[in-house]
């Protein structure tokens, strides 16, 4: 007879498909603490890129500052490039509306190129249309693949996907330095020192930004449970020295190997020195196979080593030791992995990024009807930048910009808020398969000591139970014993109060008389001390006296 099988109540596919980890990113990605990190890291950094092209341009035939600096001049996301409104660029003549002539700015409401719609017209809707653009302008920012390398990276464009494009787009100083279309030729030393302060701002900014985000995005889809927002910071500035020497380890490494290379160099300059050099090309070679190796898992990794340290609380060795494990012994799984965080990151951006773009478009669209598609067309001129303003209309059309720009920085922080967290779920998903470590393997702070369980014990029937402390027996002092001791009844409910002190001896002489004349001869006789006996000693029987009691 079989025995009868349960039902099955439900299937843990997590666990028979482990990258199903994946799908949790994007309801990570949306929250309001990722989204904030996220816009905060956009803008430190775009800030600080502007700040040192700007301290940089004043140095004679520098191209590259200048070029970063007219990149920067304006917040890139407040101008919708790559995807969302089409609006007048920048040098593009103004719009002439509809066969109307143009106005003065004071009948404009100091908004040249359109008159104030007259009373009881007709209202028109504008036309607002949305595109995508380009593949690689939506990849790489708005330049080809050719130049891409050479061109200064735009972290405020909208990407087509939110994990290639900020893998790019943040190594785009240190892309620049090593990339023969950059043009190293060209490059002087005080270009270099330009784009090495770029890269330096960029890894400061993020092993803070970063650390807090893989932080929150370990401890959820690691342990599926939630970590503040201060204590991600918190732990983020602890580690901070951690997360930012962990991809410049690599970086210093091949700075001393190059150092012989350098050598090299300045004897090639002459004959002899060409021909030193090339006997001993076979070991420059090897130096540059070393560089090689240490670039190319730098190039692909990198972003494993934030979840390493915020996972395994370890130190910048120990991320960089796991990166290069990983990327080396498990290719193949890793770019899997990649291919699904990039397909789901596809479609979770294209939700986000509709929704950013279907604000502004109807918020436009919404006032036009107040105030016309031509003015409105002239307003989106204006915040677009192509058309002069001044006055009040230009501190509003300047508002209306600043406003815009928080939409679309709040869409560009889901971006790499969702690289981050796929980079984290990429790496617990590599440290199973590589080290067979649990998922929810992952550190967590402790505020104070784990309080230790109480002790079982198992009562009359065996079962074990928890032994609660019993309190101690409180002992209550008692008080000496004296006459004025307190009167104890009895059961029958007589008084009993000190004992009589015993009487003196004469009392005792005087009234033993009476006492004897009443007690029979025989039993006086038997019970009274003999005559001879001490004082104080006890009576002593001898065998007479028993056997006249007997009688």
């Amino acid at each position: 007879m079989t025995e009868p099988q349960g039902a099955l109540r439900s299937i843990a596919w997590r666990e028979i498909f482990p990258w199903l980890l994946l799908v949790d990113v994007f309801r990570l990605a949306k929250s309001l603490k990722m989204l904030l990190l996220g816009s905060m890291g956009v803008a430190l950094t775009a800030a600080g890129w502007w700040a040192l092209a700007w301290l940089f341009s004043g140095a004679p035939d520098e191209e590259i500052p200048q070029e970063w600096l007219r990149a920067y001049r304006s917040c890139p996301w407040s101008e919708g490039r790559g995807a969302g409104v089409v609006e007048a660029r920048a040098g593009s003549p103004p719009a002439q509306g509809r066969g109307q002539p143009a106005a003065s700015p004071e009948a404009s409401g100091g908004l040249p190129g359109r008159p104030a719609p007259e009373r009881g017209a007709p209202l028109t809707v504008p036309q607002i249309d949305l595109e995508l653009g380009t593949w690689d302008a939506m990849l790489l920012g708005e330049y080809s693949p050719v130049d891409a390398a050479a061109a200064p990276p735009r972290i405020g464009v909208y990407p087509i996907t939110p994990t290639i494009g900020p893998w790019f787009e943040l190594m785009g100083p240190f892309r620049q330095m090593l990339s023969a279309a950059g043009g190293y030729r060209r490059v002087t030393w005080v270009g270099f020192a330009f784009l090495l302060s770029c890269g330096l701002w960029v890894v400061a900014v993020w092993a803070l930004v970063g650390g807090a985000m893989t932080r929150l995005a370990a401890v959820y889809l690691g342990r599926e449970e939630k970590v503040g927002l201060r204590a991600a910071l918190r732990f983020a500035a602890k580690k901070w020295w951690s997360f930012l020497g962990a991809p410049l380890l690599p970086l210093l490494g091949v700075f001393f190997a190059s150092l012989p290379l350098l050598l090299a160099g300045m004897l090639m300059r002459g004959g002899v020195g060409l021909l030193i050099t090339a006997l001993a090309w076979p070991l420059a070679l090897v130096l540059g196979l070393f560089m090689a190796v240490l670039l190319l898992a730098l190039l692909f990794g990198w972003p494993l080593m934030w979840p390493a340290i915020s996972a395994e609380n370890g130190d910048s060795f120990e991320a960089l030791n796991n990166c290069y494990a990983y990327v080396y012994r498990r290719p193949l799984e890793y770019l899997g992995y990649v291919l699904v965080a990039t397909l789901l990151g596809i479609l979770g951006w294209a939700v986000v990024w509709g929704v950013a773009e279907a604000v502004v478009h109807l918020t436009n669209w919404s006032a036009s009807w107040a105030s016309g598609g031509a003015r409105m067309d002239d307003i989106r001129s204006a915040v677009a930048g192509s058309q002069s303003f001044r006055g009040a209309a230009g501190v509003g059309a300047w508002l209306l910009r600043v406003w815009e720009g928080f939409v679309r920085l709040a869409a560009l922080g889901f971006v790499y808020s969702y690289f981050w967290s796929s980079v984290t779920g990429m790496y617990l998903l590599l440290r199973l398969r590589e080290d067979g470590r649990e998922l929810d393997e992952v550190f967590v702070e402790q505020s104070e000591p784990p309080r230790p369980l109480p002790p079982l014990v198992p009562d009359e029937a065996g079962v074990p139970t928890v032994l609660h402390e019993q309190p101690a027996p409180q002992v209550q002092a008692s008080s000496p014993p004296g006459p004025a001791a307190e009167e104890m009844e009895t059961p029958t409910g007589a008084a009993i109060g000190p004992e009589p002190a015993p009487a003196p001896a004469e009392h005792a002489a005087a009234d033993a008389p009476a006492h004897t004349a009443a007690v029979p001869p025989h039993v006086a006789d038997t019970s009274a001390p003999a005559a001879d006996a001490p004082t104080g000693a006890p009576p002593q029987e001898g065998r007479g006296g028993q056997q006249q009691a007997a009688e």
